[in-house]
């Protein structure tokens, strides 16, 4: 999976839920309209500028990790509460999806816990026994398998990442090893024997033997 594609999931969830909202006030405009409607849009935007890509680091990304969790989960709570359409809730699957990368497994299973906990407890200040309504219930069962595709998606994104890295240092240890190589062998080839001797040699001296034949034919 590529990384860019990643960062484009948290933009583009944002998006839809925006457009979703916007729908429901078109469509319901005494029920969601005025200052919800407002404080909606002005929360949305402010997520979408947090997770703006573009071609540099993203601002979220310039945050700390920490810091970065707990405007997200602020920011995805205060639009649930003023979203009149029940579309925003889908944002709170970016809490364990973000949390992944950062802070890693168990942490990111104990957001997804923690959101749809979050849930249920909000159902339940707002909807007496809603776990006895097939909508609610079925809501809250959709809710937490989407936290279950938001862990699988964050731990395939996080695995390819650890791949490429590994891979990426094979390869420079393999360049360093390739290059330590080269430098032994172009020493070796110059200190070989018979290596970079001149092209014309000097005549050799006699032998010890041939050089005793030679003084016994002069004594003669």
């Amino acid at each position: 999976m590529e990384q860019r594609a990643v960062r484009l999931i948290p933009p583009v969830l944002c998006t839809v839920v925006l457009v979703g909202g916007l729908y429901h006030a078109a469509v319901a405009v005494e029920e969601f309209g005025g200052a919800r409607l407002t404080a909606f849009a002005a929360g949305m935007l402010a997520l979408l500028a947090l997770e703006a890509p573009g071609p540099g680091r993203a601002p979220a990304d310039r945050l700390p990790a920490l810091p970065l969790l707990v405007v997200r989960g602020v920011l995805f709570t205060a639009v649930a509460v003023v979203d009149g359409s029940g579309v925003s809730w889908a944002l709170f699957v970016l809490v364990p999806f973000t949390a992944y990368p950062a802070f890693g497994r168990r942490v990111a299973i104990g957001c997804a816990a923690g959101c749809v906990v979050l849930l249920s407890a909000g159902l339940t200040v707002l909807v007496p026994q809603w776990w006895v309504r097939s909508v609610y219930a079925s809501g809250v069962l959709v809710f937490g398998l989407g936290m279950v595709l938001a862990l699988s998606l964050a731990g395939a994104a996080v695995r390819e990442r650890e791949s490429r890295a590994r891979l990426e240092e094979s390869y420079e240890r393999l360049a360093l090893y390739a290059e330590r190589v080269a430098e032994l062998s172009a020493v070796e080839e110059r200190y070989a024997p018979g290596r970079g001797a001149p092209a014309s040699r000097p005549p050799l001296p006699p032998s010890g033997r041939g050089t005793g034949n030679s003084r016994h034919r002069a004594r003669r």
